[in-house]
């Protein structure tokens, strides 16, 4: 059964220009050949904007575009490349918005394509073996780099520039592709789904650092909500919460993650000012998983009618 494969830009598609820097020009056609140009595999072109530039818009765009291809158009699988700078974020919404029936797969390069090196085709090849593979049905959106299959809801960029760069940071890959062969060694717990068909709320995120400007805080607070990763084990200034508890009490949603990116927030640890017991008392939400994460699951949720449940949402972690 035929496997769709959609270009979105990025590295993958880049060549140097005369001015020596890297544009995307490739088109999906066109890669689909460095990839070998299998027979079941039909390319699209969905754009050549930097992945940086994608908005919340452009990915219920994508979403519809898969759902169409398989409910309308018979479509077994769904490989998307784009630039690297945003693969956690788009696979997660993507991941969130539907319980997609078959695998739905994102991949890209780190090395252009005329890096000595290039990566990019055998993570495309590697990315088509995985929508083929009917183990991958029912893992959600995956994200295939470097040989790895990682799940969307834990996989996260670590290095600037490494090829080896996307890693799933508490448990590890969910499995590898080698010699071609899907080998899945382990499948994540369900996610929620918060189908939002367009976006309606605005969430703010704010990483919080040593002597942090409430200044800062008191300007996000204009959104909907406001995520913002915590010390430790999801610790706030208490300096701040006096500020955080009058939004809530508004009617801003507010959430406190981790900023260490891996492992759950505390909830009934610590009684400081500041800390969980504090904040929770004031009317603010803990959160668990990394801020980018957090906020995309609060966006969608806010943006759904009726709301679902933001305590069982932000806790939905992995």
């Amino acid at each position: 059964m035929p496997i769709l494969y959609l270009g979105l830009g990025g590295t993958i598609a880049c060549t140097l220009g005369p001015d020596h820097l890297a544009r995307s020009t490739l088109g999906a056609e066109q890669l689909l050949g460095q990839a070998g140009r299998p027979a079941d595999v039909v390319a699209e072109d969905g754009g050549m904007a930097a992945s940086s530039d994608l908005t919340f818009a452009d990915l219920l765009a994508v979403a519809a575009r898969i759902r169409r291809a398989f409910e309308d158009e018979g479509y077994t699988g769904c490989v998307l490349s784009q630039g690297t700078d945003t693969i956690e974020e788009v696979a997660y919404t993507l991941h969130l918005l539907q319980a997609w029936p078959h695998p739905v797969v994102i991949t890209g390069a780190m090395r252009h394509a005329d890096l000595p090196g290039k990566d990019g085709p055998a993570n495309l090849q590697d990315a088509m073996a995985v929508a083929r593979a009917g183990e991958a049905a029912g893992l959600g959106v995956l994200v295939v780099m470097g040989g790895e299959i990682h799940g969307a809801a834990a996989v996260t960029k670590s290095h600037s520039q490494s090829p080896a760069t996307f890693v799933s940071p508490d448990w590890g890959p969910l499995g590898l592709v080698a010699e071609g062969r899907v080998l899945i060694a382990r499948r994540p717990s369900a996610s929620p789904i918060l189908p939002a068909t367009e976006i309606r709320a605005r969430v703010n995120l704010i990483r919080v650092a040593l002597d942090c400007d409430p200044a800062l805080v008191e300007a996000a607070l204009g959104a909907d909500g406001l995520v913002l990763e915590g010390t430790g084990g999801g610790h706030l200034p208490a300096r701040l919460t006096p500020l955080l508890a009058r939004a809530a009490e508004r009617g801003t949603v507010v959430a406190v993650t981790s900023r260490t990116g891996s492992g759950p927030s505390l909830r009934h640890t610590y009684g400081a000012a500041g800390a969980e017991a504090d904040l929770q008392r004031l009317g603010i939400l803990m959160a668990d998983g990394p801020g980018l994460k957090v906020r995309i699951r609060l966006t969608l949720a806010l943006s759904l009618s009726p709301r679902p449940d933001l305590g069982s949402v932000l806790a939905a972690w992995l």
